[in-house]
């Protein structure tokens, strides 16, 4: 397709940007080009070998093609260099279920739970930080100031 030929380009142009090597080969697998965006993956972790999301793909893609074992190793290391990314381990849990590997995907599912609760948490806590602010702007200012016009 148009837009495999265009970052196909791009690799070329830039043979030593990891980003640029990862969409493409993401765009591959869409494609169901496995193969080859397996080698993608493999020139894009051979440049930036800590890139999570990309080994965790490389991971999907190893088991896609019959590597289970090369897969969820990938996936494992994948979680293992992003920790606190639940969608990397949520893909670690579906790999594994695939693989009817169900209690590891279960004790992998408990730790995605807690990371999308703190994350959740957080989040809370910078929206009611913002909200305090806001609310305090508008008091200083008035109502009628830009910071107090309701939408």
């Amino acid at each position: 397709t148009e837009s495999i030929q265009e970052l196909h380009d791009l690799a070329k142009r830039f043979p030593n940007d990891p980003v640029i090597r990862y969409h493409y080969a993401t765009t591959l697998a869409t494609a169901e080009q496995n193969s080859a965006a397996i080698a993608e993956l493999e020139v894009c972790l051979k440049l930036k070998p800590d890139y999570g999301m990309a080994r965790a793909i490389y991971g999907d893609l190893l088991q896609a093609v019959g590597r289970e074992a090369d897969g969820i190793r990938e996936a494992r290391s994948a979680v293992e260099l992003s920790p606190g990314d639940p969608w990397i381990r949520i893909g670690l849990i579906a790999l594994l279920q695939r693989c009817g590997r169900i209690e590891e995907a279960m004790t992998e599912l408990k730790e995605a739970k807690t990371i999308i609760r703190a994350d959740q948490q957080n989040e809370s806590t910078v929206i009611q930080q913002l909200e305090m602010s806001l609310g305090s702007k508008i008091s200083e200012d008035g109502p009628n100031s830009p910071a107090g016009i309701q939408q």
